[in-house]
């Protein structure tokens, strides 16, 4: 075995590569494959692109952009979630279009949705709070998108606020405001 001066970067790996993969039993691995597996593991373990980027020393991010591959379970799953909410809002807002009296009210903005209580809003509830502040804010309190509430309401048949309406509004409160 050739001994390496101390101080200097190892050049070659093919001789101690080759010993290494015959008493593993491994003679077509690559450490190139080595690489790849750290960064899948780290990709599917949630850490970021922008770390097993960094980990694997890539100098573009096109290059780590690849390891996104390995997230689908992860995408998935936050798309699942996603679609569980907006399903079981426009089942509260379809299910209580026939009621005609107010239910409970909206979780408060500032609890988490999975400690936020159920609430459940009649048809003409739903559309006093859609005509009384932006669909941006309640889809936040509700805790799921503005495109997901837009949805259930067409689902209902509630009119929506165009877009462009609560600037007007606010447009006008303002020249209100300087006029007086």
């Amino acid at each position: 075995m050739r001994e390496m001066p101390q101080g200097q970067h190892l050049v070659n790996l093919t001789d101690a590569w080759g010993r290494i993969r015959a008493a593993a039993g491994l003679d077509d691995l690559r450490i190139h494959d080595l690489r790849r597996t750290v960064g899948s593991w780290l990709v599917r373990d949630g850490a970021s692109l922008h770390l097993v980027g960094s980990v694997l020393n890539h100098k573009d991010q096109k290059t780590t952009a690849g390891y996104a591959y390995f997230q689908t379970k992860e995408r998935h799953r936050a798309l699942d979630k996603h679609g569980r909410n907006v399903v079981e809002f426009a089942s509260r807002v379809t299910a209580n279009s026939s009621n005609t009296e107010e239910q409970a009210p909206m979780p408060s903005a500032n609890l988490p949705l999975s400690r936020s209580p159920l609430c459940t809003f009649t048809r003409e509830a739903l559309y006093k709070l859609l005509w009384s502040e932006s669909t941006r804010t309640l889809s936040k309190r509700f805790g799921i998108s503005d495109v997901g509430l837009a949805k259930a309401c067409r689902r209902a048949n509630i009119p929506t606020p165009d877009r462009g309406y609560w600037a007007r509004v606010a447009a006008a409160r303002d020249r209100c405001g300087q006029d007086r």
